[in-house]
């Protein structure tokens, strides 16, 4: 089982977490109002096996070379 809660208070504001949830939040609704072009977003930026073992860019106008797709995806 997960706990609920815990005995010992807490002293500080967990701010880290809310920051990380805050900037999650942002990244994902920025990502729905892409619409159309997100398509275009994950093509260019992210990694698709088949460029990468044949050296082929499926989508040329991506703003970065095939093997930095391995560090933005």
């Amino acid at each position: 089982m997960f706990p609920i809660y815990d005995d010992v208070p807490t002293k500080k504001f967990p701010l880290i977490t809310v920051a990380l949830i805050v900037l999650n939040s942002i990244v994902y609704l920025y990502q729905v109002s892409l619409g159309e072009r997100f398509a275009e977003f994950i093509y260019s930026m992210g990694l698709l096996p088949f460029e990468i073992t044949h050296h082929i860019d499926l989508f040329p106008s991506g703003p970065s070379p095939i093997y930095l797709t391995i560090f933005s995806s």
